[in-house]
């Protein structure tokens, strides 16, 4: 059955009311879940997913709700619709796509989430979230009937996302200054603590530390030039299950630690996998994945 038009009077003090929402949040994960709460409230759906995307249209942080439960580690759960589904097809077109019966259509990937019951056909919205021609992300409903959306939903649903493309971006600028700011004041610190002693295993664990904190990353290691040997070697590692020990010896041009000793660049590998230029093992011996 089909969802009733909305009015366009209604409809505009909807997107007003987002973006009023909105403008104020700058923690992304929040800005997320608002954009599909939201979305789900005004468009009659049962599931609704979001992307955020990086340059090379990467997936970034993601969020799910189904059924009105928000779903946890959504960026793994999701990807595979950006290499098949219809949220993929949407980020590469850079336009937004209506199906109206998901079991006629290739773009459509189905997917199957805890507690949910209804995996038969259904109908679904999906599109991008744009900054100027920069495409930053996708969002898509979904109602469990077929033939349940309208082009004016569809036209609804894309100007949610021109608003939460703004959202987004506004999070991002936030996030990247907060990052500034906690590295800034990680180095004012260290630059303190070091003064306070002369031991140099014991300043290059504080810095390391102090880098690890303020860079929040999972794990973080610090390794000194023997450029006799040429070789690197461990000075300092931190994490919970660190890739590296301390005393650990990598080799000049082994390894993207080898590769930056050895070359004097800095080297930035957003995805492991897909970098052939350092040799690196994505799973090393103690179990350890590395990943960007």
């Amino acid at each position: 059955m089909s969802v009733p038009a909305k009015d366009s009077k209604n409809s505009l003090q909807q997107l007003y009311d987002i973006s009023q929402e909105l403008i104020s949040a700058l923690n992304m994960q929040t800005v997320l879940e608002r954009v599909l709460s939201l979305s789900l409230e005004i468009v009659e759906s049962s599931a609704a997913s979001i992307f955020v995307l990086n340059a090379n249209a990467e997936p970034l942080d993601a969020a799910i709700i189904v059924e009105g439960k928000v779903h946890q580690h959504t960026v793994d759960r999701l990807k595979s619709t950006l290499d098949s589904g219809l949220a993929g097809w949407v980020a590469r077109n850079q336009q937004p796509a209506l199906i109206a019966d998901t079991g006629k259509d290739p773009r459509w990937q189905a997917r199957e989430y805890p507690g949910k019951k209804n995996f038969g056909p259904k109908s679904a919205l999906s599109a991008p979230l744009q900054v100027g021609s920069q495409l930053i992300g996708v969002i898509t409903l979904t109602n469990n009937s077929p033939q349940a959306y309208q082009q004016n939903d569809l036209e609804l649903v894309q100007a949610i996302a021109d608003q939460a493309a703004v959202a987004v971006a506004n999070a991002q600028l936030f996030e990247a200054s907060q990052r500034r700011a906690d590295v800034m004041a990680a180095l004012a610190e260290t630059a303190a603590q070091i003064t306070a002693t002369l031991d140099l295993d014991e300043v290059l664990s504080r810095i390391l530390r102090q880098t690890y904190r303020a860079m929040n990353v999972d794990a973080a290691g610090l390794a000194l030039v023997d450029q006799e040997k040429k070789v690197v070697v461990f000075q300092a590692v931190a994490g919970e299950n660190p890739p590296r020990k301390t005393g650990q010896t990598i080799k000049f041009n082994q390894d993207i630690i080898g590769w930056v000793a050895q070359h004097g660049e800095l080297a930035v590998v957003p995805n492991v996998r897909d970098d052939v230029r350092f040799g690196i093992q994505p799973i090393l011996e103690n179990g350890y994945e590395l990943k960007a």
